[in-house]
């Protein structure tokens, strides 16, 4: 296939909000915050998330960095945001037994939610999943899309 790219800009703020560039493997998605900074950079294969994901803040540095392995985050840091406050982030570190999330306000910790298996989950996506879903009933106006462009909830 040709190499393709798309570009979604925001209507208020006139700088992009998504670009996808499609290639034969799969699609490589930038994700922005208003200001025009990039928010997260990711590769999707055969419809899932694979490979490397990159997180920054809004000033533009590195905040956080994972591996997605058929679309199971397996290794490393995951980042949400909150649609409404560009310095408000909840970052999910999931490890073989645990998953734990902080929400971070402007640099600082303000919550930190921890949830540890007694043996490896059999299902690991499954026990993920359900980790994001409580997240999101306790923290509504995160952006936990992600996740939930291939996980149903």
């Amino acid at each position: 296939g040709q190499l393709q790219e798309t570009v979604t800009y925001n209507t208020e703020t006139g700088f992009p909000s998504s670009k996808k560039v499609y290639n034969p493997e799969g699609l490589h998605e930038t994700k922005y915050f208003d200001n025009g900074n990039i928010f997260v950079e990711y590769d999707v294969i055969s419809d899932l998330p694979h490979g490397t994901v990159t997180f920054f803040n809004a000033e533009g540095k590195k905040i956080a960095s994972g591996t997605f392995q058929n679309g199971l985050p397996v290794s490393g840091t995951f980042v949400a945001r909150n649609l409404y406050s560009e310095g408000e982030f909840i970052i999910i570190s999931p490890t073989e037994k645990t998953l734990q999330a902080q929400v971070v306000v402007d640099g600082k910790t303000k919550a930190t939610i921890s949830y540890a298996f007694t043996a490896k989950p059999e299902d690991p996506s499954k026990a993920f999943t359900d980790f994001i879903t409580m997240i999101q009933s306790a923290h509504s106006g995160f952006e936990f899309d992600l996740f939930n462009n291939y996980y149903s909830y």
